[in-house]
């Protein structure tokens, strides 16, 4: 059975179903969804993962698309596949990748922003790429995409993700995205030129686990801290007990 007759099956209008990002080895096609109903949407598309083998990921509005288009480009310009992503990312040992970074990039910087552990520090409960940054307003029309894999870590790979600023590469996205998945039950929910966020399904539920959680994601994605919530422990607070996981690079 083909996506579009799964769909069908289940409900999902499959009129707008369209090409959406095309490459040497993958071809993604995507749904058009209001904001206001993409969270619902992801979570059916998501439910029937098991059965589309293609999981469900909101890349934004139309003015994103240009950057993941680039994006599949210079990984095609590489000569890399997804295939050749994956394999790069099984050498890629989570733990010592984030104490080399530390150690290389952000052991003082780490210290200095620990800071105190706040009052209070509400968590992320919602999406926050689906509503327009100015107006707070739902976005009118998101793309969500549904990219062929095995398991949403590999996602990455296929769409050539990172590599540019502090963004780490596309290996060491694959290999980091599993590692939280398989700690935390973490999913990939949307993906813009800057921002990833992801749906938890076992935060961190004590201080001392939300700290070390917080770390790692410091040196993953230092600008949530120091263009952010200011503190590591201020990043920990939002992550204890939290179902939302955010991420932006500048």
């Amino acid at each position: 059975m083909n996506l579009t007759e799964t769909l069908w099956r289940h409900g999902i209008a499959t009129h707008a179903l369209d090409t959406l990002l095309e490459s040497s080895d993958v071809s993604v096609q995507a749904l058009p969804v209001r904001g206001n109903e993409a969270l619902e949407l992801w979570t059916r598309l998501r439910d029937l993962f098991p059965q589309t083998g293609h999981w469900p990921l909101v890349l934004g509005d139309d003015e994103e698309l240009g950057f993941h288009r680039d994006q599949l480009g210079f990984k095609q310009q590489d000569g890399l596949t997804t295939h050749d992503l994956l394999e790069q990312a099984r050498s890629i040992d989570p733990q010592a990748w984030f104490a080399e970074r530390r150690a290389q990039e952000y052991g003082a910087w780490l210290e200095e922003l620990r800071g105190a552990w706040p009052l209070a520090q509400p968590g992320h409960n919602s999406i926050l790429s689906f509503n327009d940054l100015f107006s707070g307003k739902p976005k009118a029309r998101l793309h969500l995409a549904l990219i062929p894999v095995e398991a949403p870590w590999q996602i990455p790979a296929v769409l050539g993700m990172g590599g540019w600023n502090e963004c780490p590469e596309a290996a060491v996205q694959v290999a980091l995205w599993r590692y939280w998945h398989q700690r935390h039950g973490s999913e990939p929910v949307c993906l813009t030129h800057d921002v990833l966020e992801t749906r938890v399904g076992q935060p961190p539920a004590t201080r001392e686990e939300a700290l070390r959680l917080a770390e790692e994601q410091f040196v993953y994605c230092p600008d949530i801290v120091t263009q952010g919530v200011e503190t590591v422990s201020r990043l920990a607070a939002t992550l204890l007990n939290s179902r939302y996981w955010y991420f932006w690079w500048d």
